[in-house]
């Protein structure tokens, strides 16, 4: 290990600001002029070069023969924490302030971030920043407020936004480091700044924070720690629960555990179902039985009783698995992939539900070399899921048919992998469906694809017609009851439909084929609508134009099928307007769907007919339908050539986004005011002082009791 400089001076500086450095010469210059051009300037500069390999280290020591606040310390690559530990045993300054050096902060930050700790008495100072490119978890993580809690380090830890898991946006006292050992471990290879902050603020006499956005945290770098570490997310999270390890060991360790076990399993809960979420069943079994024997381990079993709820139902996810793994299914997924990009997400999406019970039957029509492949790869990885694929000369029918007499589960959800779940979605379907004992339970879409509609309205309605202001909380109605709204409150897809397995063995389901959905829905004792927005359909961006003029073409045939059922058993009038209704949602909704020109112009033709010869448009006026946008497009569809058509439908998606991305916008500076006003406001802040002594016996009670 080598300094450039000569390592004392007369006095101490205000602040010394260490710079891990490893290969990011394009980003020096930015980072280090941005630290020299402070308007503090007592200030040393500690840089580390951590064994670069390009001209870091180079342009480290012309900057240090140019500036003598400036020191650098060269040594062999051993990782950042290595590199951090060794700037804190080097540093001089009455406090620290961490910069990575393909970031940047703001010309006031030591000066200001000084004035702070000095006036509070701070032991650590928390401050905002902003990623560039955006992140938005990362921002949040930088949304502070003007605050300060004395003698409360652990409340303000979990309290406050911005106390983790970053360390960048923290200026620490150096005697607050120095007399509790508080360095870095290097054996954390992901979190370990995360790590830093649980063992850092328990010992803080004061934590103030500040909302000045200082720190400017670049994210687009190749091989930052989040490139690197996000892709895996298996190995993610078996790194972050090293952290989770080493953190309770260490509270253990200090003594702080007693008391806050609660609060420790709620972070720790929230903290690791971020990427359990999304790791295979199988991996999730083994992480649930590592899981157990370390909360036993620790005697944090009975503790996860303490947790909030939201806390809890992670925690419950994650010890889970190992259960369920030996239980029978209560749901069954029949799992489609027709027009999907990929399926990888929208596989994790229905395995990875809170409802864990869950059997997930992967249907493959042989059609998409490619699908099959990939159904194939996401079912090895789960031990709930297996491939169900079409024997020669079999059709859709027969195949889903087949599908759901292997079933276990007692509901069927017919899913297409192109979509992606709410994870309460089945929790939800299921509670509902065993609550009312309804036959079909229905959810909404959120980006309305599916023109779903609210029926609570028209359930209160239902359950008191005069008005008298005695109706019941009613869940469910019978088909008979809405006869106009029956196929277009949620349309006749079965991608949003929970089906009572009984009943799809009486009334047989295809996905693809709105007559079976109709059948099912007009055969059902009671249908239970969810209002929620519970699944989003996503694009059909890899749909071919062969498939989408075969599925339009099906679509054609079903909607004309069902229309002479309907006529032959007299209920075409009754209907009539749903029937109408259903089939510009049906058509639209898939036009919508599909990205690619060339699939949407296969597509097409086969809306014009059904247009002209099932629905027999022009017999309708404007007041017949519930969309006016979609007879509008209907129209033009009749009227214009296809190329045309697209033209002015692109426009309007376009003026669309932008309205939506307006209303976004002018939402979020609205809450933001909204939470400014709050945290500024005089009850807050005498809240915060007449609840201090209470708050103070809450935590003395429970390290008596813990």
């Amino acid at each position: 290990m080598a300094e450039t400089t000569d390592q004392t001076q007369q006095s101490a500086p205000s602040v010394t600001v260490i710079v891990p450095v490893y290969n990011t010469e394009r980003y020096l210059e930015a980072c280090l002029d941005s630290i020299l051009g402070q308007t503090l300037a007592d200030i040393e500069v500690l840089c580390i070069d951590d064994g670069s390999s390009d001209g870091s280290g180079a342009r480290l020591d012309d900057y240090a023969s140019r500036d003598a606040r400036v020191r650098v310390i060269h040594q062999e690559n051993a990782g950042v924490s290595h590199a951090r530990n060794v700037g804190l045993d080097n540093a001089r300054g009455d406090y620290i302030l961490f910069v990575d050096s393909d970031d940047f902060i703001e010309p006031n930050t030591c000066e200001k971030l000084v004035n702070v700790a000095r006036r509070e008495k701070a032991d650590i100072v928390v401050f905002g920043g902003e990623t560039f490119p955006s992140v938005a978890w990362i921002d949040r993580c930088f949304d502070t407020h003007d605050i300060s809690y004395k003698s409360e380090g652990v409340r303000a830890l979990f309290q406050e936004t911005g106390s983790f898991p970053l360390m960048c946006n923290k200026l620490y006292a150096r005697p607050l480091l120095d007399i509790h050992q508080l360095r870095f471990n290097e054996e954390l290879k992901l979190g370990e700044d995360n790590a830093f902050q649980f063992c850092t603020f328990p010992y803080a006499s004061c934590v103030a924070f500040c909302s000045d956005r200082f720190y400017h945290y670049r994210c687009e770098r190749e091989g930052s720690a989040i490139d690197t570490f996000y892709a895996d997310r298996t190995r993610k999270v078996n790194l972050h629960f090293k952290i989770v390890q080493y953190v309770v060991g260490e509270w253990e360790r200090r003594g702080f555990l007693r008391g806050h076990q609660g609060e420790l399993l709620t972070w720790a809960g929230n903290f690791l179902f971020d990427d359990v979420q999304f790791m295979s069943f199988d991996d999730r079994v083994q992480f649930a039985e590592a899981f157990e024997n370390f909360l036993a381990e620790h005697e944090l079993v009975d503790a996860c009783g303490d947790v909030d709820e939201i806390a809890g139902r992670a925690l419950g996810f994650i010890r889970s698995a190992r259960a369920v793994a030996q239980e029978e299914p209560v749901i069954t997924v029949v799992a489609s992939a027709v027009g999907a990009g990929s399926i990888d997400e929208g596989f994790v999406s229905v395995a990875n539900q809170f409802e864990q019970r869950v059997e997930l039957l992967c249907v493959d029509d042989g059609l998409d070399e490619r699908m099959s492949a990939a159904l194939r790869t996401c079912a090895q990885d789960d031990a709930r899921a297996r491939v169900i694929s079409a024997e020669a000369g079999e059709d859709a029918a027969s195949l889903y048919a087949r599908a759901v007499a292997e079933a276990r589960g007692a509901y069927v959800l017919f899913a297409n992998l192109n979509d992606r779940y709410d994870p309460n979605a089945l929790q939800l379907m299921h509670e509902r469906a065993a609550e009312t004992g309804a036959d079909v339970v229905t959810i909404r879409d959120g980006f309305h694809n599916l023109r779903t509609q609210d029926m609570c309205r028209d359930l209160k309605m239902l359950s008191d017609p005069t008005g008298t202001g005695q109706a019941d909380e009613r869940e469910t109605f019978a088909p008979g009851e809405v006869p106009e709204r029956l196929f277009t409150f949620s349309s006749l897809s079965a991608r949003n439909k929970l089906f009572r397995r009984e009943h799809l063995l009486a009334h047989p389901v295809a996905p693809a084929d709105v007559k079976s959905v109709a059948g099912a829905l007009l055969g059902a004792s009671s249908i239970c609508p969810i209002n929620g927005y519970l699944l989003e359909m996503q694009p059909h961006t890899h749909l071919v134009p062969e498939r989408a003029a075969r599925v339009a073409a099906a679509l054609v045939e079903s909607y004309r099928a069902l229309k002479e059922d309907l006529v032959s058993a007299g209920q075409f009038e009754r209907l009539e307007k749903s029937f109408v209704n259903s089939v510009l949602t049906s058509f639209f909704g898939w036009m919508d769907s599909l990205r690619a020109k060339e699939a949407v112009l296969a597509f097409g033709p086969f809306a014009v007919q059904a247009l002209r010869e099932v629905v027999e448009l022009e017999k309708y006026d404007r007041g017949w339908f519930y969309e006016a946008r979609d007879y509008e497009r209907a129209l033009l569809l009749l009227e214009q050539p296809a190329d045309q058509y697209l033209r002015e439908e692109n426009f309007r998606r376009i003026d669309e986004l932008q309205r939506r991305i307006r209303a976004l916008e002018q939402d979020n500076a609205r809450q933001r005011a909204e939470i400014d006003e709050f945290y500024g406001s005089v009850s807050y802040r005498v809240g915060r002082t007449v609840t201090f002594l209470p708050r103070k016996a809450v935590d003395v009670l429970r390290k008596v009791r813990g």
